[in-house]
Parts: C-alpha cells; structure tokens; sequence
C-alpha cells in the first residue's frame, strides 16, 4: 500500500509536491497514475494529515478571534452572576443589554426578574433567571426558541459540585480554543474511513473504465481518484470560513463539482503522450 517505489530518482516529481501539483500539472497526473506502486495510500495519509493541520489551523485563528473579540468583551460588560440549584443569580436587578463590539447592535439582554422573553428587544440571545431564549430570523418570520441549558439540570441534581461564576465563565471561554487541537485525535479516524471510500469509489469507477475506453488497472483508478480529492482537501479551510460567516448551502455541491472535474481532468491526462523515460531523471 505504499505510495512510490523505495527509488525516488525514478520519479521526476516528489510525491509530497502533489499538494500543489494536483490543481494543475498533468505530468504529474500522469506520473501518480501510471508510476506509482500500490494505491497511493502513502500519499493520501500525508493528504490528510495536511488537510487536518489547515483545519485545526483555521479554526483555531477564527475562533480565538471570535472568543476575544466578541465573547470575552460581552461577558466582562456583563453583570456578575452566578450559576447553582438550576437558576442563574444576577447581583444587579435592572434588565441589561450586552452589544456587539463596535457595533449598535443587541446581541444578549439579560432580565434578572422575569423569565418571560421581551418582544421589544430584538436581540439574539435573551437571559432569564430560568431560561434562556434565542431568538433567529428566518424568512421574514421571527422565530424564538426556548430551551433550559443541559448544564443546569446537572447543577440542579449535584448543586455542591457544580457552582459557576462570571470570571470562571471567561477563563472557560478563553482556554477553549485550546481543544481545537483535539481534532487532531480524529486523524486515525478520517484515514481510515477515506481508505475504505477509496476502495468502494475505485470499484465502482472500475466498472465504468471496463465500459470505457480507459485503460487503467484498478489501483491506478485508486491512485486517480487520492489525486483527484486532493484539491478539496486544500480548499478545505476557505470552506470552513465561508460556511462558518455565510451559511452558503452550495458549497458541498461545489465541492463535488471540484472533485469531479479534476477526476475528468487526471483521467483524460492518460489518454495524451505518456510521460516518456527521456522525462524522468535518471
């Protein structure tokens, strides 16, 4: 399963510059394709793991930016609270409004007497001593959803064990960006499970090639089809940011569209010229 043969100098490209030879080299399409031992797995672990690096990567610098630049301002213009036998305790007893940094904009309005949510205050998220209320706008028609926080029924049930303040709200809020890295864990996982879609792809485009004019074993088709998803695996963190800020729908389908058109391209790469031993150092 290893992805080049053990001499490198029979190859004119390195396999780890398939992170950017992938986008547009067709020698290289032809070179992974045909030249290649085994099913590329090699390379599609390293794909992985650099996919999984600009994941964590990403999220990392969007939510830490988020937490300190919108959360920790929000909670410290809060009142003090605290949080025990499922009710949130406020030592101020007037209705508080939390803004958006820089902007005029509501976000959070805590009530600290009534549990009812305020219809004249158009923000996000409303907090009651019992409650809490988000509040969504969805085509044109306001929606509120009500729901009791997991967290304080546990507090109700072990109220001696569970008892939060404001401050431990936000040195909570601030080392949780450092869970991101956890991601990490999943690696094993991902590898895992893209090998067997791999596998179950390369079956399936198999068919095909034996009802086509492709000429293409079936670990070639594998090795084609790692080349061919690892623009995707790239692209990944501008994905991540655009479905995080946009909520664009589309993005899965043009992920697909991505993959398949570099799966056209890497297979029609066989048909052209097939990269002569003149091209390859010796």
């Amino acid at each position: 399963m290893s992805t080049v043969c053990h001499d490198d100098n029979n190859f004119k490209f390195k396999p780890w510059q398939g992170i950017y030879l992938c986008f547009f080299d067709k020698n290289f399409y032809r070179e992974a394709v045909k030249k290649w031992h085994g099913f590329g797995f090699g390379f599609f672990a390293y794909a992985t793991f650099v996919n999984m690096f600009l994941v964590v990567a990403t999220l990392g610098v969007v939510f830490s930016q988020f937490i300190n630049l919108m959360v920790i301002p929000g909670l410290q213009n809060m009142p003090d609270f605290k949080l025990a036998n499922q009710t949130l305790a406020f030592k101020s007893d007037t209705p508080f409004q939390v803004k958006i940094p820089g902007l005029d904009t509501v976000f959070l309005y805590i009530d600290p007497k009534s549990d009812k949510y305020n219809y004249e205050i158009a923000s996000v998220i409303q907090l009651c001593p019992h409650k809490y209320y988000v509040s969504r706008q969805d085509k044109n028609n306001f929606e509120i959803q009500t729901t009791k926080p997991s967290v304080i029924t546990q507090v109700s049930e072990y109220p001696q064990a569970y008892h939060f303040t404001k401050s431990e709200v936000i040195n909570f809020a601030l080392m949780s960006v450092w869970f991101i890295p956890l991601l990490f864990i999943i690696y094993p996982l991902n590898l895992i499970f893209g090998i067997i879609g791999l596998f179950i792809q390369g079956g399936i485009l198999n068919l095909f090639a034996g009802l086509s004019k492709l000429n293409l074993t079936y670990q070639e088709i594998v090795r084609a089809l790692v080349i061919a998803g690892t623009p995707n695996m790239v692209l990944s963190p501008i994905f991540i940011v655009v479905k995080l800020f946009f909520h664009y729908g589309f993005l899965d389908l043009m992920s697909f569209a991505i993959w398949l058109i570099y799966l056209t391209l890497i297979l029609k790469a066989q048909n052209a010229t097939t990269i002569t031993e003149a091209e390859v150092p010796a």
